[in-house]
């Protein structure tokens, strides 16, 4: 019985993952994963998935992914694999972030002159900070929201039951995958996806989520005992 329960557990995981590769934009993956590890699930069951990460991988590049998605990630492997159009965006992008400098242009100069990225109010809004206010801001933007997602963690810590403390982490999990995506995506280290920038990036649905979410956390936070926000 306990063979079975195990082999329906890996089933079960591979399908989630398979899922993962093929729409790795759905928010739900890192809360879940996220949430079963921390309420201890066994290593035996990680470990079997991660090795099982190479095979889904081969299963999703040859049933699952398109030949758009296919040139997005091989555009960040060597951009000279696929076409021009295929990773224009992100080279543009990677441009406008190097033409910020250590403290950029400005974020109050006139919009001609943020033309490097097109929609850049999207997903590559870091791009626009990293041109409108340099190193420097770019640093004070991932700080911010490093804060947060350790503020969450902490509330999830001081959690009065473990309902409150997988709560928390999943919304953090959820964040930090969204923060640590777009970034990647940004800086040519993964393909574009279509993951925003929490709380910056346009985006009605993906905003108020994000606010619902903190809203949760906040509720866990006052039913924990605490009396002080920052505490």
């Amino acid at each position: 019985k306990q063979k079975m329960v195990r082999v329906v557990a890996i089933v079960a995981c591979c399908a989630l993952l398979l899922t993962a590769l093929a729409l790795p934009q759905k928010p739900a993956q890192p809360v879940f994963f996220s949430m079963l590890f921390v309420a201890g699930l066994s290593w035996k069951y990680i470990l079997s998935v991660l090795a099982l990460i190479p095979p889904a991988a081969i299963v999703a590049w040859n049933f699952f992914l398109d030949d758009d998605k296919k040139n997005r990630i091989l555009a960040v492997i060597n951009p000279a694999l696929v076409d021009e159009a295929s990773s224009w965006q992100q080279q543009r992008g990677i441009i406008a972030i190097g033409n910020g400098g250590l403290w950029g242009n400005g974020i109050f100069m006139e919009s001609g002159q943020f033309r490097y990225v097109p929609e850049v109010y999207n997903d590559f809004i870091f791009t626009y900070i990293g041109e409108a206010v340099g190193f420097i801001g770019s640093v004070a933007v991932l700080v911010a929201l490093a804060f947060l997602c350790i503020k969450i963690l902490c509330n999830g810590l001081r959690a009065a039951d473990d309902m409150g403390k997988y709560i928390c982490v999943g919304v953090f999990g959820m964040i930090a995958v969204q923060i640590i995506i777009n970034i990647g995506m940004c800086l040519g280290l993964l393909p574009v996806i279509g993951v925003t920038l929490p709380f910056l990036s346009a985006g009605g649905t993906s905003t108020g989520t994000l606010y619902l979410a903190i809203g949760v956390v906040l509720s866990v936070y006052m039913h924990s005992g605490k009396d002080m926000l920052f505490a």
